[in-house]
């Protein structure tokens, strides 16, 4: 089980550039790649998602101690990140509204194999 983080806000603020740029590359990368597959098996699909997912946990780690214990320092952690996601994906917005529903299928269809494993 991983440990506690203890950091203080302006360690948190100092690091979490690098991670939400893992996260954000990670997530791009997955994104080209899922929309540009011809034919990959499931397991592949869901390696790749989960690398997606895993490149994220620091920061989603860092982001919800910030915005949990620290929401004093959210306004400056959101400053901090709009330009990496400017950088990462362009236009600074999320993913395209047909990224968002492949990924949402992606999703389900899990669901449906875990589902029927269950079964």
């Amino acid at each position: 089980m991983p440990s506690a983080d203890t950091r203080d806000p302006e360690t948190i603020l100092s690091h979490v550039g690098p991670e939400f740029r893992r996260a954000c590359e990670a997530q791009r990368d997955f994104l080209d790649w899922y929309g540009s597959r011809l034919e990959a098996s499931f397991s592949e699909s869901l390696h790749r998602y989960s690398e997606m997912i895993e490149a994220g946990e620091q920061w989603a780690a860092s982001y919800r101690r910030v915005s949990a214990e620290f929401p004093t320092h959210i306004d400056r952690l959101h400053t901090l990140l709009r330009p990496i996601q400017h950088e990462v994906f362009g236009s600074g917005a999320p993913p395209s509204r047909h990224q968002h529903n492949k990924l949402r299928s992606l999703r389900r269809l899990g669901r449906r194999r875990n589902d029927s494993n269950a079964a």
